[in-house]
This record gives structure tokens, C-alpha cells and sequence, in this order.
């Protein structure tokens, strides 16, 4: 993919869902998420060994997205995690709060693209409803589940489920297991609320998955 212009060379990228929308479908597309592939080399560098230049970056998009300020709650947060790392364990649930969104805006369309070479994985961004229609249907056959159930709020960086956090970071060796689950309640019995659902699952999740997989990049995701 082309970052700076967001396109996909010829035969690159997974197929996107065919076919003409539903009323239905269109209305899955209101939250979505949005997904990336990050260096984790580059992570660990800006968040823990920043540099000037990388705190100064990471402290500007904060300023644009959120309107932090370098002496505020979340400017003094983002130059704490800036040079210590990310650690949620101990935080207070407000400062818990702060970082998820510091996290959330670095790994969106607005973030460190840059400073954490980001790869946009899918132009379109995943229907939220789909996720909690493919959980209900995991939960109906008794299907266990360790991966997609961070989809539905987003998992903490290095944490258990737990608050609403809308946004997710999974290793590398995890892409291919979140894709594998997503295979499997595709393949469950039963009808779903429309036809275009199964397509989007298979194109814009275990595709995507499966290609980051090939990359060997951890993934990351955005719920907005």
C-alpha cells in the first residue's frame, strides 16, 4: 500500500465487500473500526525512549486532536509515557481514562504515522453491530472465544478485559488467532441479519488479519 496516498497496488489488498448495501448494512457502518499494522520496534522507542523530536510529535497531534496543552493533564501524561513507557497498572481510573485516549488518537487516521510506521490495512473500517451479532452467534452454539471479545470494547495495551477502552493492540502471533476464531463462527449453522454480513467478516476482518499475519506486524485497531 501506498501510505501516503491511502491506495493499494493491483492485487495488494483484500477484497472489499461487493454488492449494493442494504438499508441494514448501511447502518453498521455509524461506529466502526479502523485497523492498522505499527512497528513494534518504533512503539517501544516513542513510548518509553522518546527522542525530542518524537515527544515534540507525539505532544502536537494531542495539541490538534484534543487540544492538550504541554502543561495539562494530558501533556504531562503523553511526556510521562513518552519517556517511562505505557503502564496502566496502579493508575487511577481518570489518568487510566487520559491514556486511552493519548493511545487511541496516536493509532488513528490523525496519529504517529510517521513515528510508529503505520499501515493502513483497510480503507473501509469494520461495522461494529457485525462484531456483536458474530459474538451472539458464538454464544448461541457455546463457542469459546479468547480474541474477537476484544473487539467489543477494545482491550488495554498489556492488560486483561476490562473497561471500554475502544481501541486494541494484539502481537503478532496473536493477528492470526483473532482471524482463525472469526473463521470459525463464520462457519456456524444459522442465517445472518444480512446477506452482505458473512462477506464482510471474511473481507474485512480474517483477510485483513491474515495479510498482516503474512507481514508479520502486530495489529492494532480504533474503534470511532
Amino acid at each position: 500500500m501506498n501510505r501516503q496516498t491511502g491506495t493499494w497496488a493491483d492485487g495488494e489488498a483484500p477484497a472489499k465487500a461487493c454488492g449494493a448495501f442494504t438499508e441494514e448494512c448501511e447502518s453498521f457502518m455509524a461506529i466502526e473500526w479502523h485497523f492498522v499494522s505499527y512497528n513494534l520496534g518504533r512503539f517501544q522507542q516513542v513510548f518509553g525512549k522518546a527522542s525530542e523530536l518524537e515527544e515534540a510529535a507525539l505532544l502536537k497531534v494531542l495539541e490538534y486532536e484534543l487540544g492538550a496543552e504541554p502543561e495539562d493533564e494530558l501533556g504531562v501524561l503523553a511526556r510521562k509515557i513518552a519517556h517511562e513507557g505505557i503502564q496502566y497498572k496502579g493508575m487511577n481510573p481518570r489518568d487510566a481514562e487520559a491514556l486511552d485516549q493519548i493511545i487511541g488518537v496516536c493509532l488513528s487516521q490523525e496519529g504517529l504515522w510517521n513515528e510508529l510506521e503505520l499501515e493502513q490495512e483497510m480503507q473501509e473500517g469494520f461495522p461494529h453491530p457485525i462484531v456483536l451479532e458474530m459474538l451472539r452467534k458464538a454464544q448461541q452454539a457455546n463457542l469459546k472465544l479468547e480474541w474477537l471479545p476484544i473487539l467489543k470494547g477494545g482491550r488495554r495495551f498489556r492488560s486483561d478485559l476490562g473497561p471500554e477502552c475502544r481501541y486494541f493492540m494484539i502481537e503478532r502471533v496473536e493477528v492470526p488467532k483473532l482471524a482463525q476464531e472469526a473463521r470459525q463462527i463464520l462457519a456456524l449453522p444459522g442465517p445472518w441479519s444480512s446477506e452482505q454480513v458473512p462477506i464482510q467478516i471474511m473481507d474485512q476482518l480474517i483477510m485483513v488479519c491474515e495479510f498482516i499475519a503474512r507481514k508479520q506486524r502486530p495489529m492494532a485497531g480504533v474503534l470511532s
